[in-house]
């Protein structure tokens, strides 16, 4: 998937030519069947098979940050992390889209990584920004 006027191409990685386009604002996360695309204010969980929507997150109406990616530290459970311009941060659960756990940070969350067990979160108000880290576990 690469960035166009339109949304995002696809570009199959054995031929390279484009059939076509996805209306989603890249970049997303990936894991090896799914595709976890922002479409303001949604996020999207798409099959790569098939490009079909397994289902669609809403969270607060604000979700306008890139979507990362997390696996639990007995990496079994993988959850798709997603901040919004209202200040939460939400954790989905990458196989059902349920909500697994929701933080407040203040300000507009601007963005998300996560390494080191840790999820960090910058956020900003007119004031200035803030970075705020959580501890990733097995049960968020």
């Amino acid at each position: 998937y690469s960035p166009d006027s339109s949304g995002a191409a696809i570009f199959p990685a054995e031929t390279g030519g484009s059939p076509g386009t996805l209306s989603y604002s890249p970049p997303g996360a990936f894991t090896t069947s799914q595709a976890f695309l922002s479409r303001s204010p949604n996020l999207d969980a798409i099959s790569l098979s098939d490009d079909t929507v397994q289902w669609t997150f809403n969270g607060d109406n604000g979700l306008d940050v890139p979507p990362i990616l997390v696996t639990d530290q007995t990496g079994n459970k993988q959850y798709v992390v997603m901040g919004s311009s209202l200040g939460n941060v939400y954790a989905i659960s990458a196989a059902s889209g349920s909500t697994a756990w929701t933080a407040t940070v203040s300000g507009k969350v601007e963005q998300l990584a996560a390494g080191d067990g840790l999820l960090l979160v910058i956020s900003e108000t007119s004031g200035g920004g803030t970075l705020t880290a959580y501890t990733l576990s097995s049960n968020p």
